[in-house]
């Protein structure tokens, strides 16, 4: 049973940069010729606040703030169901990227650490 829907497998992973070229270019491991995925994907993205790196994995730690953040902003409640389903990868990154080039919870809450960091140098 083919289970690959809009917004899920190699389409929804696709949009992003580095998953696209050929195998071996980009931002992770390889990608399988089934799914379109990658084995893994770098955690660094680019991602700043501040001038300060931001990783995936700071957002992830902070993901009720980003989720609050999502609603607040855009009007994007993910307790929908099957918000996620209908959506791309690429769709929900450029809001959580348009999350820390605002004022939200979640910017100020990687301001402030970054901002600890600097202090503890």
């Amino acid at each position: 049973m083919d289970r690959q829907r809009r917004g899920h497998g190699g389409e929804a992973l696709a949009g992003r940069p580095g998953s696209g070229g050929p195998e071996g270019e980009g931002s992770g491991g390889p990608i399988d010729p089934v799914t379109g995925l990658r084995e893994w994907y770098d955690a660094d993205d680019g991602l700043a606040v501040d001038g300060a790196a931001v990783s995936w994995a700071d957002l992830l730690q902070r993901w009720a703030l980003v989720e609050v953040d999502l609603h607040s902003e855009y009007g994007i409640d993910l307790g929908q169901p099957d918000l996620l389903i209908t959506r791309t990868w690429r769709w929900l990154r450029v809001r959580i990227l348009g999350l820390l080039s605002a004022d939200t919870r979640t910017t100020r809450s990687l301001s402030l650490t970054t901002e600890d960091r600097h202090h503890r140098r």
